[in-house]
């Protein structure tokens, strides 16, 4: 978004022309100001699920509901709701996190 930009001290066309390298910076940035933000330690060591949620709902990464039916984050993000119970949780976001997960042997020539 280009608020989120902005605050990082880029724009979304310069991100959009930068190589995945070149961004790496901005999203160090973007994950450090959302840790802080949900309170979490400088050094916290993070689950994927807590992640996740730092960019989904970076002030409510602490919890482990972090919306519920009935809320605009829910409506906008059903699909993230693993078990239908109408909770999106961070035990929801770990599992879809690490059924993502690719190993470093795939990016080795």
């Amino acid at each position: 978004m280009e608020q989120t930009a902005k605050s990082l001290g880029t724009t979304t066309a310069a991100l959009r022309n930068m190589s995945p390298i070149e961004q790496l910076d901005y999203v160090e940035k973007c994950i450090s100001k959302s840790k802080q933000m949900a309170g979490f330690a400088p050094d916290a060591k993070l689950s994927g699920g807590q992640l996740y949620a730092l960019i989904f709902l970076p002030a409510r990464a602490q919890r482990e509901v972090l919306t519920s039916s009935g809320e605009a984050y829910y409506s906008a993000n059903r699909g993230l709701d693993a078990n239908k119970d109408g909770k999106i949780t961070i035990s929801e976001l770990d599992a879809r996190v690490k059924s993502k997960y690719v190993s470093d042997s795939t990016f080795l020539a």
